[in-house]
């Protein structure tokens, strides 16, 4: 296990970096950019990473920092980037405040991680906001209200421990809620001294017993436990660390489909109703639990544990499910025991002192921008999210077919697509004889966790011209993006985006890689959208299903118009190219200083 920062590949030894000149206008510049995803090669990933390779064009030493092992030649090839003139430096995950304390070594520390709240120590700094998601976003009411009221008692203080990488999204119901491992399951502890490691632990629906193994960051065993079914409450104590302390949580794995789908166990504290953390009269026992990572997913999309049906298409490797993780040290003063015991107090959405520590927020959407205004009282600077609208050659013959591309995951999970929801229209169009000879595409990365949501939509196309395809490599995808005629978007739709904004979509990238194919958008009328499709210029924007079916069968029935707008949406798309995107980067760089040698952070809050 890493002990320390370095620079590494996931698959060959580390890679120094070919000595740069000192020219352009970040020479002589050590910066870094910051994401804890960068595993996942997503969007986010792309714009995070356009940003480093703008910065070494322009003569900085670039390294990006993360907390897994990444190749940085694949992700690079992977995002389409320029990479070769960074290093992928690996970092132990001991929280926020370690992060912060390697921030110091660097002129410019870029931060592009969702809803971070870290610190840096750097020069100079930009946070890359997605959306200012609020931390207590999930939280019923009754503790958001408990936050409010003792955030103030408990401002500066920082969690002590942390969800890192090797976790899967929390399941379970209103009494309890667990997080799986995938058998190396990674705890990040903030500086203290000797204190004990709290939680429960069990396999619900496992096949047996497994010994778990909590290891320190040196890979020193701290305990050695034997893990059934049924939860039970475990102590690890930990030595006392100045830096922090990364654990790792070691077991073997099952897949829930290959041990035979059995049913939900009968295990205390567990509850097979859907969770509604929201219900004002839900009660919920987990007041003393860190809280689990960023998103709720569940094995079948209910809540309810791994079993029946849903887990005989669980395919997901599970070590051990960790619930209500906590960390006590009685001779911490009052204000650190309160925040040892509720973690989550600490998630008060007003506290953004952490915000005056950047030079400058940049905003993926002008949607995204309006929002941090509201939420955030601070101005931030577009920098719309780079299109590799080159890679797209727009085909002259077009397939008399309608296209969605997007993430597959059920409704509840943040931004959904609504690709159920489309098969269906699509179907309803299709048996009325609106749509003669034409066909619908579903494209979209889908995690093992997942599943059963793939498999209701394929239940929808039963009987239908619809082709899904989970997981397309790019190609596949480029070339439907060239082909199709048709693209449809419903991110937020059945949403209240006025009390949940982050559920739309916050700006639409595929969106514009559609556009930039030669296909026509039909998109919601919401959100990002708006800024990228202008109403019968580029395509059409609807406000319900019965538009979306109307303007879609005019672009099915007019060949002329709809020849007409995919040429101004071909068009339209070039405004969001690597080209322009670095454009924007250089103006935000140069108007806040960021390659300045002098430390000048001004803050953008509004009074």
């Amino acid at each position: 296990m890493t002990t320390g920062p370095t620079t590494s590949s996931a698959t060959g030894p580390a890679r120094t970096r070919a000595p740069l000149a000192v020219a352009g206008p970040a020479g002589g510049v050590r910066a870094a950019v910051y994401n804890r995803f960068w595993h996942s090669m997503g969007g986010g990933e792309r714009h995070n990473g356009m940003i480093a390779e703008a910065l070494a064009s322009e003569g900085a030493e670039v390294d990006l920092l993360g907390h897994s092992a990444v190749d940085l030649d694949a992700l690079g090839a992977h995002l389409g980037l320029d990479l070769s003139g960074c290093r992928y430096r690996l970092l132990p995950d001991r929280g926020d405040d370690a992060v912060a304390e390697i921030s110091a070594e660097y002129d410019l520390f870029v931060n592009g991680s969702y809803m971070s709240r870290l610190i840096p120590r750097s020069k100079h700094a930009a946070y890359l906001c997605f959306f200012p998601t609020p931390a207590d976003h999930d939280a019923a009411a009754w503790r958001r209200a408990a936050i409010r009221a003792g955030s103030p008692f408990l401002r500066g203080v920082r969690p002590a421990v942390g969800y890192g990488t090797g976790w899967y999204p929390p399941e379970g119901g209103r009494r309890r809620q667990w997080v799986w491992s995938n058998g190396a399951g990674i705890l990040s502890v903030a500086p203290g001294g000797e204190r004990v490691l709290h939680a429960d632990v069990g396999r619900p629906g496992a096949p047996g017993t497994v010994r778990l193994r909590v290891l320190d960051a040196a890979g020193q065993a701290l305990a050695d436990i034997e893990v059934g079914t049924v939860f039970t409450s475990i102590s690890v104590p930990l030595p006392a660390s100045s830096t922090g302390t990364e654990l790792t949580l070691v077991s073997e794995t099952f897949t829930p489909a290959a041990a035979g789908a059995p049913g939900a166990p009968d295990v205390p504290g567990i509850s097979d109703t859907p969770d509604r953390s929201d219900a004002p009269d839900a009660p919920d026992d987990t007041s003393d639990a860190a809280s689990p990572p960023n998103g709720t997913s569940q094995a079948d999309g209910t809540g309810r544990p791994a079993g029946g049906a849903a887990a005989s298409r669980d395919i997901r490797q599970l070590g051990v499910a960790l619930s209500r993780p906590r960390v006590t040290d009685r001779r911490e003063g009052v204000r650190a025991r309160v925040a040892l015991r509720f973690p989550w107090l600490l998630t008060d959405p007003r506290d953004l002192g952490y915000l005056d520590a950047y030079d400058v927020v940049m905003a993926n959407s002008a949607y995204t921008r309006d929002w941090i205004r509201r939420l955030w009282r601070t101005d931030a600077d577009l920098l719309y999210p780079p299109i590799q609208v080159a890679r797209l050659a727009p085909a002259e013959e077009r397939e008399r077919s309608v296209l969605s591309v997007g993430r597959l995951f059920a409704p509840g999970l943040g931004h959904a697509k609504r690709q159920l929801e489309m098969v269906r229209w699509f179907g309803e169009l299709y048996r009325s004889g609106a749509l003669p000879g034409w066909r619908m595409h579903v494209v979209g990365g889908c995690e093992d966790s997942q599943l059963p949501y793939l498999e209701q939509i394929r239940d929808a196309a039963r009987g239908l011209p619809v082709e899904i395809h989970p997981n397309a490599p790019r190609h596949e995808v480029e070339r439907l993006l060239s082909t199709c005629s048709v693209f449809w978007s419903a991110t937020g739709y059945g949403e209240d985006v006025d009390r949940r904004p982050w559920t739309a979509e916050h700006f639409g990238m595929t969106t514009v890689e559609a556009m930039a194919g030669g296909c026509v958008p039909v998109v919601i009328d919401s959100a990002g959208q708006r800024e990228i499709v202008r109403h019968g210029l580029d395509g059409f924007r609807w406000t319900s299903p019965q538009q979306l079916a109307s303007f879609s069968r005019r672009l099915a029935t007019e060949d002329g118009m709809r020849r007409r707008l995919a040429a101004s949406a071909i068009a339209r798309a070039q405004e969001y190219s690597d080209t322009a995107f670095a454009t924007r980067w250089r103006d935000t760089a140069t108007r806040h200083h960021l390659y300045s040698k002098s430390r000048q952070v001004e803050g953008n809050h509004f009074q």
